[in-house]
């Protein structure tokens, strides 16, 4: 499986403690697959984040903001990740994550 094969969303990444460690901001392209979850600058070529399945503990909803907490064994330490979200995507994102469950 290729690293950007999944489900793709278009988001605007909120301020957040781990975003600003990250050096995450603005728009980017929120990539969903069975390794986990990484957000890419829209431009090609350009940075990307990757948060393994492994260091991903949960999801939330506020509205149509979209937020997964990162463990402390993510290299910049735990905390939250927000972005926001286009409303018609929460679905998908929902569908997305499913396989992420623990339970």
């Amino acid at each position: 499986m290729s690293l950007f094969t999944g489900h793709q969303f278009s988001v605007d990444v909120c301020e957040t403690e781990l975003a600003n460690r990250c050096g995450l901001e603005g728009k980017k392209l929120l990539l969903i697959n069975a390794r986990g979850i990484i957000l890419k600058d829209l431009a090609p070529g350009e940075n990307m984040t990757t948060f393994s399945i492994f260091v991903v503990r949960k999801f939330k909803w506020r509205r149509n903001d979209f937020g997964f907490e990162v463990g402390s064994k993510f290299p910049t330490g735990e905390g939250f990740i927000w972005v926001k979200t286009e409303s018609k995507d929460r679905k998908n994102i929902q569908s997305a994550t499913s396989f992420f469950s623990r339970e």
